[in-house]
């Protein structure tokens, strides 16, 4: 856990490299501090807002672990779903990508499959159960490859 004074020195080092500091920027950083140090007082969740602090921006100041991993997962598979490599076949370029699309749907699946039925985080592709793998995927590929697709 790290302390106050580390959080600080965190975002303050993670704002100064933005350039200019909008005034609700800072008035984001007061209010995290002031009210979310359990939050940001683990490192990968500090790291994780810094890495989305821009979506809080002039916001009402509604800050919390469910909002910081909904931002924060919404804004990775957005990233990776512009990638190429990452594209399922069947998805077009327009397809919005979000909570609803295809490759989500499957890490939403292994996610609860981990904390319901593995109830640990390790685990071998092929313990991943078949019908997880999206029908798309499945089609073009072996089960080792339909395996390998959807987590990228």
């Amino acid at each position: 856990m790290l302390t106050r004074d580390q959080i600080e020195t965190y975002l303050d080092n993670a704002i100064s490299k933005k350039g200019s500091v909008p005034e609700s920027l800072l008035k984001l950083r007061d209010y995290v501090l002031d009210n979310e140090l359990d939050v940001l007082s683990r490192p990968v969740q500090l790291k994780m807002f810094c890495s989305v602090m821009q979506k809080f921006y002039g916001r009402e100041l509604m800050f919390n672990r469910y909002e910081l991993y909904k931002i924060f997962i919404y804004e990775f598979v957005k990233r990776e779903g512009k990638k190429n490599s990452r594209r399922i076949s069947s998805q077009s370029n327009d397809t919005i990508v979000g909570f609803s699309d295809i490759r989500t749907i499957f890490m939403q699946n292994i996610a609860w499959w981990l904390f319901t039925v593995k109830k640990e985080n390790r685990f071998t592709a092929e313990e991943i159960p078949e019908s997880f793998i999206p029908v798309e995927v499945r089609a073009n590929n072996s089960l080792e490859g339909a395996l390998k697709e959807p987590a990228g």
